[in-house]
């Protein structure tokens, strides 16, 4: 309220200020307008009576003109019977308002004046007689409080004097300074501008009023605006509060569910895989097929739920990316071969039709891995039985894009501009007929945009659609792989000549833990091997300076390197493999160009074995025993298990006994599995830790462990690669200090 009047106030007196200049102005205006009207009349009337003095008094005048040289006044007077010209110049003047008369020669000499006293006086240097001699007529005001005129002395008088060029054609013979007495004309100007000023004050005074209407009507109406802004403020208020208090309880909803509902169904589902894998013996077919039903739709709700809960992060900005920058490839290599089950369940096939492998990205793994799965799940899903899904990776000017095209449907021209929206789907029954909840396209979109990206599709309606994805990219110019090793990772030799290859090759075998050197000949690899022993060794068979069966032939000859590990790639592995006979056979992997790091990793997994110390042993903190029994089946006979279900059963047996692997919930009854961690570093440095988790974010905590499993994604696979495929090389690596 005071802020509205203070406005009003502020309005009317900025407002009053412009009336009253703006009136000022036209004021000044009205006078000057009167003002030069005058002049102009008074000038006109000089004018008119010098025109007539000359007319009716020439011939006396002319005789005084006609004096050669500077008359005296003494010649002047005797020249004419001044007197008698004065009086006939009376005449001339009576009922006029002329005053004076005086007449100038060429020399600037008074030589007639109707005050005697003035005639034989010189103003060579008067500037307005000096114009009239030049030819031009001069005029001015002045104000006299007294005044010599013809017919006695006046008072208080306004005259109106000019300076009037006798002529004769277009010669000048002298100048008539003309007095009129503008003293009446100026009363009736002032007159006429006080009726001006009058009527501009009315109006001026009528805006003020119509002003100050105006004002009190918007104000009137800004008051009325505000009540209804306070009542619209009071509501806001109270939808804010609900709107508060809905979140709270939706927050308090997802915590349910990723904690309450996340751990059983973990169990649910991976008890059901076990006995639709044959786990637990052979199945009758009618219960197998139940199982096999129950566990597909246990995998469904597991995704519905992960959805859920990142869509959420997303909206609320909580969902944290750890961008890393590592080769594209592998991860592309990953998605197909985690979704292939999938795909085979549809028949359907995939198809890696073109890729880029040296392009590096800087994304954050997992999800990218996330946003392929939905894009090669999709595809899936819409394509025909017998379909082949295509998957494209190609380099753009600093980008890459990776495509996948199915044979589906198509997008609906009416529904393309939905397509990354929640919850939508081209056609409600979509829903019941593919599965699905709407949401996989718009995370995906979310979390392309968040590493940098763009996202789009193209598709013809019955041809197919083609989903792809735009990150930025750098492709590294050297083949010298830089790996990280911190004394415990194990070391692999590779030796291949071509650079393109040895760096694939190096990016492969780090992602997988190892730590690698690259040589491009056979006498390199030799003086490596001399110089320290290394897990395994990459080899390549066709090479500069020796074949690769000579290189293997000799190594076997060597005490120290007889049972080292080799993995051969080659365009010739099948031919050069019955070429060494019985020599190819034992601790030698052959691998057939190309290659993907998933038959890359197997065969070292198979060359390089456990030592002969006993099965790993896992200390696994849970605090639900069904969980704890089903991951134990997940990870098969190889490992050593035992159950700790609080804190305080962890911290003694991390105290006492020695682990491989601690398996860890976070989420433990009024507990934190995080306060075990700083134990178990500091009691068992070398001890992996797997975190298994309901989903919430880690953030920077994540750097602390070995591994981060989600409990709703928890498969034998996942499991083992956690668990086993670098605890195996960390205990060789052991056995050998």
């Amino acid at each position: 309220m005071t802020t509205r009047w203070t406005l009003s106030r502020r309005f009317l007196a900025l407002s009053l200020v412009l009336t009253l200049l703006t009136g000022l102005g036209l004021a000044l205006l009205a006078r000057q307008t009167v003002q030069t009207q005058l002049n102009q009349m008074a000038g006109s009337l000089n004018e008119d009576a010098a025109r007539v003095l000359k007319n009716s008094l020439w011939n006396d005048i002319s005789s005084l003109l006609d004096i050669p040289g500077v008359p005296s006044r003494e010649m002047l007077l005797a020249e004419t019977n001044h007197g008698v010209l004065r009086s006939r110049l009376a005449v001339l003047m009576q009922g006029s308002e002329m005053a004076k008369v005086k007449v100038y020669n060429r020399q600037g000499v008074c030589v007639f004046s109707t005050d005697p006293a003035q005639i034989g006086e010189r103003s060579p240097d008067h500037q307005a007689l000096r114009l009239a001699l030049a030819g031009q007529v001069s005029s001015g005001q002045t104000h006299r409080g007294r005044f010599d005129a013809l017919h006695g002395q006046i008072s208080n008088v306004d005259l109106f004097q000019s300076y009037v060029p006798i002529r004769d054609g277009e010669q000048v013979l002298g100048v008539f300074e003309v007095y009129q007495n503008v003293t009446r004309i100026k009363a009736q100007a002032d007159q006429s501008l006080q009726g001006i000023l009058a009527v501009l004050l009315g109006v001026l005074s009528l805006m003020l009023l119509l002003q100050y209407v105006v004002v009190r009507y918007l104000d009137q109406r800004l008051k009325l605006k505000e009540t209804a802004l306070a009542n619209r403020n009071a509501e806001l208020t109270v939808a804010l509060e609900e709107s508060r208090q809905a979140n709270r309880v939706k927050s308090e909803f997802i915590s349910t569910v990723s904690h309450e509902l996340r751990t059983p169904l973990t169990a649910i589902n991976g008890a059901l895989g076990l006995m639709a894998g044959g786990a637990l013996g052979e199945l009758p077919s009618a219960v197998r097929e139940m199982v096999c039903m129950a566990n597909n739709n246990g995998a469904r709700l597991g995704h519905l739920i992960d959805d859920l809960l990142d869509m959420e992060k997303l909206m609320v900005g909580k969902l944290r990316l750890v961008m890393t920058a590592q080769p594209l490839m592998p991860l592309v290599e990953q998605a197909l071969a985690d979704n292939q089950p999938y795909a085979e369940r549809h028949g359907v096939t995939f198809l890696l039709e073109q890729r880029v492998d040296w392009v590096q990205v800087a994304v954050d793994a997992q999800r990218l891995q996330q946003v392929l799965s939905n894009l090669l799940s999709n595809a899936v899903k819409y394509s025909p039985a017998g379909a082949v899904v295509e998957l494209t990776v190609s380099e753009g000017e600093g980008t890459v894009r990776v495509s996948v095209r199915d044979d589906g449907p198509g997008i609906p021209d009416a529904f393309r501009q939905h397509v990354f929206d929640k919850f939508s789907q081209a056609d409600a029954s979509d829903t019941k007929l593919k599965g699905g909840t709407g949401l996989g396209l718009a995370i995906s979109r979310e979390l392309i945009e968040r590493m940098g990206g763009r996202i789009g599709f193209y598709s013809v309606p019955g041809q197919g659609a083609c989903f792809h994805f735009d990150l930025p990219c750098n492709r590294p110019e050297t083949a010298q792989v830089p790996a990280p090793d911190n004394g415990q990772l194990p070391r692999i030799l590779t030796v291949e000549d071509d650079a393109d290859m040895a760096r694939m090759l190096g990016l492969m075998l780090n992602r997988a833990g190892y730590a690698v050197d690259c040589v491009a000949s056979g006498a390199e690899a030799l003086e490596r091997l001399a110089q320290r022993s290394y897990a395994a060794m990459t080899l390549d068979l066709l090479l500069p300076d020796m074949r690769g069966q000579d290189l293997i032939r000799h190594l076997r000859q060597e005490p120290t390197t007889a049972t080292l590990p080799v993995v051969v790639i080659s365009v010739i592995a099948d031919e050069a493999e019955t070429g060494l006979g019985q020599l190819g056979k034992v601790g030698i992997e052959w691998l057939a160009k190309p290659i993907d790091q998933n038959h890359l990793q197997a065969a070292l997994n198979r060359l390089i074995a456990p030592g002969e110390h006993g099965h790993p042993r896992v200390l696994h903190v849970e605090d639900d025993r069904e969980l704890h029994d089903v991951v134990r089946a997940m990870a098969g006979g190889r490992f050593d298990f035992e159950l700790a279900t609080n804190l305080r059963e962890a911290r003694a047996r991390v105290a006492l006994e020695r682990f491989d692997v601690v398996i860890l919930d976070l989420g433990l009854p009024n507990e934190s599995g995080w306060d075990l961690l700083p134990e178990i570093r500091a009691q068992q440095p070398g001890t992996r830790v797997v975190v298994l988790t309901g989903g919430e974010e880690l953030g920077e905590n994540e750097g602390r462990v070995d591994a981060v499993l989600k409990k709703s994604q928890v498969s034998p696979q996942r499991l083992l690669d956690a668990i086993d495929v670098r605890l195996a090389r960390d205990t060789d690596q052991k056995g050998e200090t």
